[in-house]
C-alpha cells in the first residue's frame, strides 16, 4: 500500500516532513481495505505536507523581506526635550563614561584560517552577506589574515547618538593588531571613541582572559 503513495518533491520532503502524523496516516493506509478510504487518507497526508510547506515558505519570504527592509530603510532617533531643572542637574553631574564591547556587540567578524583554510565565524552568516570592511591584518609578524567585518545594524547612528551624553570607551579581549583597525573604521575620524582597551589590558586566567 505504501508504494502507491504519490512521490513528493525533494523540496517538499526538505521543508515539510510529515513526522508522526505521516506515520499514523500510512499505518491507516495499510489497514484500510476500501479504495475510497485510501484516497481520502492520501489526500489528508498531502494536505498536511502542503500546509506545512506553505507555512515554512512564507516564513522564509518574510525573513528575506525583513532583511531587505532593514538594509534600505534608515533609522532616526528623536531627541526628547528636557525640563530646565533636569538640564541643570545634568550639567552639574557632568558627562559619564559608557564602556562598550567590540565583537558580537558592535561588529561581527569572520576570517579564513591560514592553516586549516576554514571560514571561522562565517557559518551563521547568509551566503550573500557583504562585509562592511575587509581588513588584511598581520598578527605577530605572521602571514596576513583577511578579516571580513560586519557592522551591527544602525551602529553608526547609535554611536553618534550616545556620544552626545557619554564618553565612549571600547574594552575588548581581542588582540590590538585586529581590534585597533576595526575601531578606527567604526570611529571614522569622528573622535567619538575616547579610549580603547585591548587584550593586554585584560586579566589572564588560562585558558581565558577576563576584563577587570
Amino acid at each position: 500500500m505504501v508504494s502507491q503513495l504519490p512521490a513528493q518533491s525533494p523540496d517538499l520532503d526538505k521543508l515539510a516532513p510529515s513526522g508522526q502524523f505521516a506515520v499514523a496516516v500510512v499505518s491507516n493506509l495499510q489497514r484500510s481495505r476500501s479504495s475510497s478510504d485510501r484516497r481520502r487518507l492520501v489526500l489528508i497526508l498531502l494536505a498536511s505536507d502542503l500546509g506545512t510547506y506553505i507555512r515554512r515558505l512564507l516564513a522564509r519570504v518574510a525573513e528575506k523581506a525583513c532583511t531587505i527592509l532593514r538594509t534600505y530603510l534608515g533609522l532616526s532617533y528623536r531627541e526628547v526635550s528636557i525640563s530646565p531643572d533636569m538640564a541643570h542637574r545634568l550639567s552639574v553631574v557632568g558627562r559619564k563614561t559608557l564602556v562598550l564591547d567590540l565583537d558580537e556587540t558592535l561588529v561581527h567578524s569572520c576570517y579564513l584560517d591560514p592553516d586549516t583554510h576554514d571560514n571561522v565565524g562565517c557559518s551563521q552568516l547568509p551566503e550573500n552577506a557583504r562585509p562592511d570592511y575587509v581588513l588584511n591584518i598581520s598578527i605577530d609578524g605572521m602571514e596576513p589574515i583577511v578579516f571580513r567585518v560586519f557592522k551591527r545594524p544602525h551602529v553608526d547612528e547609535f554611536l553618534d547618538f550616545v556620544s552626545k551624553w557619554y564618553d565612549l570607551v571600547i574594552y575588548t579581549a581581542s588582540l590590538e593588531a585586529y581590534a585597533a583597525q576595526v575601531v578606527d573604521q567604526l570611529d571614522a575620524g569622528r573622535g567619538l571613541i575616547t579610549r580603547r582597551f585591548y587584550r593586554q589590558h585584560c586579566r589572564a586566567s588560562s585558558p581565558l582572559v577576563s576584563k577587570d
